[in-house]
Order: C-alpha cells, then structure tokens, then sequence
C-alpha cells in the first residue's frame, strides 16, 4: 500500500496517520538518545461517514468519506555524552517543532453479483481519492507537500458450490507530486478451497474443517521518494522518472479445525522482496566526496506465522478461549 508522510492506504480508504509518537516531527525515527529527552503532545481528530445501498439484490454501491487533522508537537533536548565514569547523559539546547497534517479521503465501489447456485460471480470497480496537507515547522520555518493519490480498483471473483474461491484484480494508481514520478499498477490475486465441506471429508475425520489458501499481491511506498526529493539521483547521467518502491509478496497457508471447531490451527508461509527502494550511495565530483540516492535497493523476508486457539468452556452462560501465536522471520 502506498505510505506518504504518515499516510497509509488500504482497500477501505478511510483516513489515518501513522503514529507521529515513533516519528516526532522529522523525515525519520528518533534516535535511541533522543527519545530519553523528548516531550511530545499529540492531537488527532477524526471522522468517517459510511454508505451502503442495495438498490437490487445483485447490484451493491459502497461509498465511504473521511477525514482526519492531527498536530504533534516536540520539545527535542539535543543530547551529550559526558566523559565521566560512569559516563552521563546531559540535554542540550532545546529545539521546539511542529508537525500538521490534514487528510481527506473517499472511496466509491460498485459490485455486482451473478451466475447460478453452483457458480457464482462478482465484480466490482472502485476509485478512491486522497488529498493530504502536511505542514512541518522546524526553526520558525513552515515546510512541506500537498501530495494527492486518485486510485482505481477492478476485481473479479468466482465461487465454485460455496467452498472453492478464486479472485483476480489490479489496482492502478495516479501520483500527483511536485515533480514527476511513475504512476504505479498492482495486481493481486488469491484463491482458497474450503476442503473440510467436500463429501469425502466433511463427516467422516476428527478434522472437522480444513481450508487451504494463496495469495499474491504488490504494493507500492513513495514516501522515499519525496523524502529525497532535494538530493539527486545517481548516477543522474540522464533525466529520470523515480519508480516508487515496489513490494511483492507470495503467501501459501492452511486452516485446521478439530472436534466440531473446538481447537484450531492456522498456518501462513509467506515470502517479501522489495525492489526500487531508495538508499545513500557515496558520489565523487572534482576529489570532493558527498551523498547521492540511489533507487536500486532490493531486499527480501521470508517467515511463518502460526496460530492455535481452542474453547476450554463452552457452557451456556459463560465461554472461555485460549490462544497463541508464534511467527519466525528472515
């Protein structure tokens, strides 16, 4: 999903901020020292209307608005290490800054579902728009961008005889930013078979539900890109049109249920490589050292997420589950 100064996008619009309290009012983290001499006050308010009208039984509009303004302030103590022993920890000069943003969002869909009893269809298209203000100010000085996203969104499923799933779609995104960067597509796809309902199953086991699944899916971040909009891009022998930093992701799991869904196990594999993530390369010019970004930053995580739950007491005023979980990660 796309990420642009604390703004993170999902399938359901919506507004939201990402928590300033792990950001402050800087481009990046503050670091470990800092954080022991910061105080921070933080206001958000919010709000969202939700619409669903079935004007026919196979038609279903979806519309969705929000909006969001959130002011985070700090009081950063630059700290210093003095040489004693043991050393200690002193603030500094104390600088004061301000971050605003403002988020204005809306999603409209249209779905519309067909086929017979054994095989169903649905397909739906939807826009979505974001239109984000976020204003810093650092040393008496107001700064910052007016980024707008318009996002469109086609997605076809099909179910076999309720218990076999399969859906398709893509999702293409419009960036508009004070300088020119690619406008990004992102397909996803995902398919699911609820085995446990099949006649030579269903009944027969201990296994009273089993349901394999996978998925495939991209999604972008541009928050790299306008974070080093003043620096250039190496090796900047030819104008270029910054790629926004891609992620794809492959996920292969299975859902287990034991005793009429008493006691359940989940299983998720999945795999992440990022491409064209921005990173600093050290440049050269005229015996003079200094810092490019360089759009050619690749990584990849691999891991398994895993989930048990079980009802110890199933009464009929009073139940009680227990659950863990347990996830690795490369």
């Amino acid at each position: 999903a796309e990420q642009l100064f604390g703004y993170q996008r999902s399938e359901l619009l919506g507004s939201s901020v990402d928590d300033p309290v792990t950001r402050g009012y800087r481009d990046f983290p503050l670091s470990t020292l800092e954080q022991f001499v910061t105080t921070q006050d933080l206001r958000r308010l919010g709000g969202v209307v939700h619409l669903d009208w079935t004007p026919r039984p196979w038609f279903t509009v979806t519309a969705l608005v929000g909006r969001e303004d959130s002011r985070v302030t700090d009081s950063n103590a630059e700290p210093f290490i003095l040489n004693t022993t043991p050393p200690t920890i002193e603030p500094g000069a104390v600088e004061t800054a301000e971050l605003r943003t403002q988020r204005t969002s809306g999603q409209a869909s249209a779905g519309f579902s067909y086929g017979s009893s054994a095989v169903r269809f649905n397909t739906e298209v939807g826009f979505d728009y974001l239109d984000a203000t976020d204003r810093r100010n650092v040393y008496s000085n107001w700064q910052g961008f007016d980024p707008v996203t318009t996002g469109f969104i086609v997605r076809q499923a099909v179910a076999w005889d309720d218990r076999r799933f399969i859906e398709v779609g893509v999702r293409h995104d419009v960036l508009h930013r004070v300088f020119e960067v690619e406008n990004p597509t992102y397909p996803f796809a995902n398919a699911s078979w609820d085995i446990g309902r099949e006649s030579f199953l269903a009944g027969r086991h201990a296994v009273s539900s089993l349901r394999i699944r996978g998925a495939y899916g991209e999604s972008g971040d541009s928050r790299a890109l306008i974070l080093g909009f003043n620096y250039p891009l190496f090796p900047g022998t030819e104008p270029t049109t910054p790629s926004v930093e891609r992620t794809r992701e492959v996920e292969a799991g299975v859902d287990v249920g034991f005793l009429g869904d008493r006691i359940g196990v989940d299983a998720t594999l999945f795999s992440k490589q990022t491409s064209n993530g921005l990173f600093q390369t050290p440049v050269s010019s005229g015996g003079a050292f200094g810092f490019a970004l360089s759009d050619a930053g690749e990584w990849r995580n691999r891991g398994l997420e895993t989930a048990a739950h079980a009802r110890i007491v199933d009464a009929a005023r009073i139940k009680a589950d227990v659950a863990l979980t347990f996830t690795t990660l490369d």
